[in-house]
């Protein structure tokens, strides 16, 4: 199966949407929503694209970019999408005496999946 390809323009303008994993709403806690507008305006700076406009939502944010020449829109996406994360991971991590910490944390934990495995004669063993 070949690679899909992705062609960007430099000519014209993306609209970009980031939803939170599990609609998490982080954005109705202020400091993560004014982290993520810090986040893209040092993005802007360092990545040479232009902002139109954004909107911030709880659970996710559009932004409506035209990208310069050191970044395509989805390198400027995972950038904005890592750095704010980790801020807010780690936020909620030192923070867990807090019940809104705990339950927003709990939010983002990666469900348990127990896969089986077979042994040579292709029967099923033990539950990993």
């Amino acid at each position: 199966m070949a690679a899909r390809v992705h062609l960007y323009g430099q000519s014209h303008a993306h609209y970009l949407t980031k939803n939170i994993y599990r609609r998490a709403r982080v954005f109705d806690s202020d400091r993560f929503k004014l982290k993520l507008i810090a986040t893209r305006s040092d993005l802007r700076d360092e990545l040479g694209f232009r902002i139109f406009g954004y909107v911030v939502m709880p659970e996710h944010c559009h932004l409506l970019i035209w990208p310069g020449g050191l970044a395509d829109p989805s390198q400027i996406t995972q950038k904005l999408s890592e750095r704010t994360a980790n801020f807010i991971l780690r936020a909620l991590r030192s923070n867990l005496s807090y019940s809104w910490c705990r339950r927003m944390r709990a939010r983002f934990e990666l469900p348990v999946t127990l896969h089986s495995r077979t042994t040579g004669c292709g029967r099923e063993a033990d539950m990993i």
